[in-house]
């Protein structure tokens, strides 16, 4: 039995070996692309994988969380699903099974009380995930108030 012969049943052209290799691949760095925690994705807003990546913090000892803009704090860690002005219209987001919530008019999954809205942001709920360590308790409560600003009254 020859190796490379078309009229084997197993036989496999190395081309189609490549184009499945190719797709495979393609697929895969798609992925990573589109799923980078802490970024935003706004739609249009197609950043380079340099340029979308997050920066590590590799000391283990890190220092205490530093007082963070409530509207820094939104854009890394709330924008890339519940986009830019609170509209949940990223593209990260339409791909989610579990939409997020829209912050300007809703509906709401959970009440918008402070307390509720705090404990939401550090301990995260579904495919949210919390950001405790990250944003510390000032940083949270900070992030709630501008949160809140963000819902438009009922008659707008």
């Amino acid at each position: 039995m020859i190796m490379n012969d078309p009229k084997d049943p197993f036989y496999v052209s190395r081309k189609k070996v490549f184009l499945w290799g190719l797709i495979a691949t393609s697929i895969i760095c798609a992925l990573v692309f589109l799923y980078v925690p802490g970024q935003p994705m706004q739609k249009g807003n197609v950043k380079t994988l340099e340029q979308a990546l997050p920066v590590e913090n590799s000391s283990s000892n890190a220092p205490a969380v530093s007082v963070i803009p409530p509207a820094e704090s939104y854009a890394k860690f709330c924008s890339q699903c519940h986009g830019k002005e609170g509209l949940a219209d990223t593209t990260f987001a339409d791909m989610m099974s579990v939409k997020p919530s829209n912050l300007v008019k809703g509906p709401f999954k959970f009440d918008r009380s402070k307390d509720t809205l705090k404990s939401l942001i550090m301990t995260g709920t579904g495919p949210m995930p919390g950001f405790a360590k990250e944003l510390g308790e000032k940083n949270a409560e900070a992030l709630v108030e501008y949160v809140l600003q963000l819902e438009k009254p009922k008659g707008e």
